[in-house]
């Protein structure tokens, strides 16, 4: 495509002008520039911003991968991923991948990506994300890499964002498929969203859900959200209406605010808690404190604790105006809760409407409110969409057959690669010259 091929010669011909630095662990240790393992297949994993719902099945997947035919490598920015990675003794890469659109930090997310590539003579690069699978994609192409497969967990376009934004993304849906060699998508909407914006093959882009590790309550748990439960100051016996996520404005929290002022109305000892953080967090405590219902309202900020929470709550609400896969509303289900969610995106692929939980229109308080309000009410219910929804997870969620699939892949993106090689060999030993 001209375009992607004009962005690589606009991104690697600036970068030229980049001074090049010796490459760097994360620990500091100068790696060596002749590294060579022809014993192993390098692997490079490449994660984005903002990635915690995936760092569970990320360092899983890694974790299992067969270390005597992978050589694995993880790039991304500092975080829990990265970190989590480095218990498991994988080599880490810290790199500025930033959301949004910053051309001359984006030059030099570039320019070390390709060094990185060369350097460690990577075989398959694996990109989470689509500000992770751009940069990657270019820096692939600019080194050769011979596989690229990209990950895409959710929607691209961001609500709020500028016209210029919008154009931005618009513009990388439309050509990142053409830098892949295969693309994961997280759920069914996804894929074809990937498929008709990019004019992709269909056999190009597969759909795999993200699963998670089920969960299992325990005694351990329950004395942990009890300090969590101190701290927090929430009230003893009182319903807990839970939502986790980046506070931004695609996940729709104000309409849960708005929501909760119907729900208080009739049951006024309701808590709600909004675990995550981000930039509209300040303009949301403005908006509960104007709507009167700050106290009962708690924000409770990133917690290394949410999936002990959950499993304490009454009720847990996505009220999202876009989502390619929901993977807090799987946690939600595993502990055994009922589910309102919006129904867009991936979510009605989890949540089947008054079986496990309520599919409720976005943008649309009272119909949020009246949910929550019947599993507040009607604890039978509740209960029996908790179980059903339990259930469901175990029986399609599972975190394993995730990494079957994906292993699955990789199979056939490596396979076909050697493939391809060998017949190379074959041609140029026939014909030496």
């Amino acid at each position: 495509m001209a375009f992607t091929d004009w962005l690589l010669r606009f991104f690697t011909k600036s970068s030229d002008s980049i001074e090049e630095t010796p490459l760097y662990d994360d620990r500091g240790i100068s790696l060596p520039l002749d590294f060579k393992d022809l014993k192993r297949i390098n692997i490079l994993v490449v994660f984005g911003p903002s990635q915690l719902s995936i760092s569970t099945y990320a360092s899983s997947f890694i974790k299992q991968l067969d270390k005597e035919r992978f050589q694995v490598f993880a790039a991304g920015p500092k975080g829990v991923i990265l970190d989590e990675l480095k218990t498991q003794g994988i080599t880490t890469f810290l790199v500025d991948i930033a959301p949004g659109l910053h051309f001359l930090r984006d030059m030099k997310v570039v320019s070390r990506l390709k060094k990185i590539l060369n350097q460690d003579q990577i075989v398959l690069v694996d990109a989470h994300g689509y500000k992770a699978s751009l940069v990657s994609g270019l820096a692939a192409r600019a080194a050769k890499t011979p596989i690229v497969l990209f990950n895409l967990h959710n929607f691209i376009i961001d609500e709020g964002a500028g016209r210029f934004k919008h154009l931005f993304f618009d513009v990388t849906e439309r050509v990142l498929p053409s830098m892949a060699d295969k693309i994961i998508a997280a759920s069914a909407s996804l894929r074809h969203r990937i498929i008709d914006k990019g004019k992709a093959e269909s056999s190009k882009v597969v759909m795999i859900h993200t699963g998670i590790k089920l969960s299992s309550q325990t005694a351990a748990s329950s004395k942990r959200f009890s300090s969590a439960a101190d701290l927090l100051a929430l009230k003893t016996g009182a319903p807990i209406v839970a939502t986790v996520g980046t506070l931004t404005p695609q996940k729709g929290v104000k309409y849960l605010l708005n929501a909760a002022t119907h729900v208080l109305r009739d049951m006024p000892n309701v808590q709600f808690l909004i675990i995550g953080d981000g930039p509209s967090r300040h303009e949301l405590e403005i908006i509960a404190e104007k709507f009167g219902i700050h106290k009962r309202v708690t924000f409770t900020g990133w917690r290394d604790d949410t999936v002990d929470i959950i499993a304490h709550t009454d009720v847990f609400v996505s009220p999202a105006l876009t989502e390619g896969f929901p993977p807090m509303i799987l946690e939600a289900m595993s502990a055994g809760k009922p589910v309102v969610a919006t129904a867009v995106g991936g979510t009605p692929e989890v949540v089947v409407d008054r079986e496990n939980g309520f599919l409720v229109p976005p943008r649309k308080p009272m119909p949020m409110a009246q949910a929550i309000l019947f599993l507040l009410t009607n604890k039978e219910a509740a209960i029996q969409m908790g179980v059903a929804g339990r259930r469901r997870t175990e029986e399609e969620f599972d975190l394993k057959k995730t990494i079957k699939a994906t292993n699955g892949v990789y199979d056939e993106l490596i396979d076909t690669w050697q493939e391809a090689e060998k017949r190379k060999t074959e041609q140029t030993e026939k014909d030496p010259s």
